[in-house]
């Protein structure tokens, strides 16, 4: 602690006594000045009057030097007065010679109660005594003496201070005495208590932290090695600290931590050794970090870091801090969640997740894909949004039921996109359940079957067209057998009757009858693919203009035929006859819808069956196919008419209106060329039929 300016060493004894001998030599010097001119008048030429005036002009001279001194003993005393800290004088035997201003502050009393008072007189005995025995030990040894005490103020408080004392010497050089002066420093021990609270409290702090932590001085040495830091590094705090071991604590290896990086200010390196590191935000010189690395076990572990700077209050940094938090489990647990949710997200299954009153919280990719809505447009809202009306409501109810059981469901709804488009949705849904088994959400795993569907109906239906293809075969083949031998056995009776014989009348209206059944049974052969075919290599577009030159006949009044072929010739594999016989039941089909009248429009096209029309469709292989589409502008078909409409015997024209032959004998011709139809139809908006021929593959020179 520095040495406060202390009083001048000045002889207190000596200025008493020349303060005293002032007056007496003014009093000798003034009768002697009129005895020395008496003397002079008297004795003129005496040696002896010399002798006396230079006795006068001596004492007036010691005169003038005890006035300055007087006069500087003021200036002392004024200088001590206005001294802040308490000042005083004593003699040998202890007993106050003098004291400033401050002193007699400090003990409630005038100078005057003082002067010649000793410490017994004016201490409490138990600072007394030891104030009494450290002035002996300076009058004993001389020089200096510097301590700290407590003394009592005139209010009665406690103070503590620092005695300054030094010894003083009389006229005849011996110790005369003592002065001193006392400097309170309560206020300053009471902050620097405060400051060693603080310290031990910031100390403890940090050594209690469940938080690895650790903090390191301007030098890079450990001062603080907290519980949870050995903990995790192994190493005791007895061993580290006062050293620089932090450097190899945490890894295998010799390794800068983040906190030499803050206090040497220097982040240059910083990514050789933390490539996922960052500036703080939050505090000016700081960083973190994190990454794997091998401990001193030679264990993978993945260390979180985070470093600070200590300043003082010039803002120097004097130390950092560093906390190391060991999060392997958790970085784990999140890398398997990660993979979890990019799995989920990328799932070619829609995945939707609500709370247990059924508001959505989450939806995958899939889901925005099928339905048309964003994210955003159906976190927080209800599954409801997609309902369509055509799933019925008991399914609804089996499905809450089954889930508020922790059940599982399975099932499927008609649901609507954004865009209004109805689809099919195949859904399992089942209750998710928090770490104390209390359901907290619904998870749905949906997945459109509208494809898949329309495929199943599609089979279904060619199987059944098979089926009964199969079916009207056999009984067209054998009736045909029939219908020959009941022709020949009536040709016979008209060939045995004469013509005026009624028998023979009756055998031809036989042979009649049996032959439209025998056209009747060619169809049914027709439809079951059983008909002989010739095919050859031909021209789809000849095909149509040679039958374009016949449909006038066909269509009658009323009826507009428009005919648009594609511009190159469209090589196919065919029956010629059967694709007249096809295009001519298309355009009668197409009449007969046009009651009132319309457009009949015939085009041919090349066509290339993809990927994408496959999955539209539901049918065909991939290839070139020849396009040929029938289209009119008659009443339409409904969904049910079209489900049957290529079905033998079928027809949509009620009881008259022909066997129902017309298309099913279609069917079979495309079915014989191993191409495909279907029909596109609205109700009240016309029919179009397309029929797809594969194409020969383009010759090639030799």
């Amino acid at each position: 602690m520095p040495r406060e300016p202390g009083v001048p060493m000045l002889s207190w004894s000596l200025a008493a006594k020349i303060s005293r001998a002032v007056p007496l030599l003014a009093r000798l010097a003034g009768p002697l000045k009129p005895l020395l001119l008496r003397v002079r008048s008297l004795l003129p030429g005496v040696r002896g009057a010399d002798q006396l005036e230079a006795l006068t002009r001596a004492l007036g001279a010691k005169e003038e030097e005890l006035r300055e001194a007087r006069g500087e003993l003021h200036c002392l005393r004024a200088l001590l007065d206005a001294m802040p800290s308490p000042v005083f004088y004593k003699d040998a035997a202890g007993g106050y010679l003098g004291v400033n201003r401050a002193f007699e502050a400090y003990l409630g009393l005038e100078r005057s109660q003082l002067i010649g008072k000793s410490v017994f007189d004016i201490s409490p005995p138990e600072f007394a005594q030891l104030y009494f025995e450290a002035d002996r030990e300076l009058l004993r040894r001389g020089g200096e003496q510097r301590y700290e005490s407590r003394v009592v103020y005139a209010d009665g408080t406690p103070h503590d201070v620092i005695f300054y004392k030094a010894v003083f010497n009389n006229l005849g050089g011996e110790p005369g005495g003592i002065v001193g002066t006392l400097l309170d420093i309560t206020e300053r021990k009471g902050m620097e208590t405060l400051l060693a609270e603080q310290k031990e409290f910031s100390e403890n702090l940090v050594l209690n932290l469940a938080l690895p932590a650790f903090v390191l001085d301007a030098r890079h040495e450990v001062i603080i090695w907290n519980r949870a830091c050995e903990e995790l590094s192994g190493i005791a705090a007895s061993d580290v600290i006062g050293t620089r071991r932090h450097l190899s604590a945490f890894y295998a290896e010799e390794h800068p931590t983040q906190a030499d990086f803050v206090l040497d200010g220097d982040y240059r390196e910083a990514d050789l050794y933390y490539p996922l590191w960052n500036s703080s935000a939050i505090i000016p010189g700081g960083m973190h970090g994190e990454g794997w690395c091998k401990n001193l076990r030679g264990e993978e572990v993945y260390l979180l870091f985070s470093a600070a700077p200590i300043r003082n209050r010039a803002g120097e940094v004097i130390a950092a801090i560093e906390t190391v938090e060991d999060i392997t489990g958790r970085k784990r647990t999140e890398d398997q969640l990660r993979k979890l949710s990019i799995a989920v997200e990328q799932s070619p299954s829609m995945v939707v997740i609500t709370d247990i009153a059924g508001t959505i919280e989450y939806v995958n990719r899939k889901f925005v894909e099928v339905t048309g809505y964003s994210s955003l447009e159906v976190v927080g809202a209800n599954p409801r949004l997609l309902k369509s009306g055509g799933t019925p409501d008991q399914v609804y109810r089996d499905l809450w039921r089954a889930v508020a059981a922790g059940e599982e469901w399975r099932g499927e709804f008609q649901n609507r996109k954004k865009g209004g488009e109805l689809y099919f949705e195949a859904a399992t849904i089942a209750p998710v359940q928090d770490a104390s088994g209390v359901v907290s959400h619904y998870i749905a795993l949906m997945e459109d079957v509208t494809e898949s569907r329309a495929l199943a109906k599609a089979l279904r239906h060619a199987q059944k067209m098979e089926s009964i293809g199969t079916l009207t075969g056999g009984v067209a083949h054998d009736f045909n057998n029939s219908l020959t031998a009941i022709i020949g056995y009536a040709n016979l009776i008209q060939m045995k009757s004469a013509p005026e014989d009624p028998c023979a009348r009756f055998a031809g209206q036989v042979v009649a009858v049996a032959e439209k059944a025998a056209v009747l049974t060619r169809g049914l052969l027709a439809y079951s693919r059983n008909q002989s075919m010739n095919p050859a290599p031909l021209d789809l577009n000849e095909i149509v203009w040679r039958v374009d030159g016949l449909l006038s006949r066909v269509l009658g009044e009323g009826i507009a035929l428009s005919t648009q072929l594609h511009p190159e010739p469209l090589r196919i594999l065919a029956d010629s006859a059967q694709l007249e016989q096809l295009l001519m039941n298309l355009a009668v089909n197409a009449r007969d819808a046009m009651v009132g009248g319309g457009t009949l429009r015939i085009s041919t096209k090349a066509f290339a069956m993809d990927e994408e029309f496959l999955k539209r469709a539901g049918f065909g292989v991939l290839g070139r196919y020849g396009r040929l589409s029938v289209s009119d502008s008659g009443v339409g078909l409904d969904q049910a008419t079209r489900e049957r409409i290529f079905e033998p015997f079928f027809t949509a024209r009620g009881a008259g209106g022909g066997p129902g032959l017309g298309l099913a004998i279609v069917h079979g011709i495309v079915e014989q060329h191993k191409g495909y139809i279907e029909v596109e139809s609205v109700p009240g908006q016309g029919s179009v039929f397309r029929v797809y021929l594969p194409l020969l593959a383009p010759a090639t020179g030799v």
